[in-house]
């Protein structure tokens, strides 16, 4: 799946599209070929199951009002 930005590209103003392949999301500019790898925004953890039933316990705890 690409997603296009028209007239994006921060070296010759050419049309961008967004893709990702085994590395990660990439632009690559069609005219020119310029390529930018793009960063992931956060890294989520991996959360198993029991994480999960720990942690809704401790928010039903807390959340108590006396």
């Amino acid at each position: 799946m690409s997603v296009w930005k028209f007239k994006s590209c921060p070296r010759c103003q050419g049309d961008v599209y967004l893709d990702k392949d085994i590395d990660g999301w990439y632009e690559q500019c069609v005219q020119c070929g310029y390529v930018l790898d793009l960063r992931p925004i956060a890294d989520v953890p991996d959360v198993t199951a029991e994480e999960t039933a720990a942690s809704e316990v401790k928010v039903r705890k807390t959340s108590r009002r006396r």
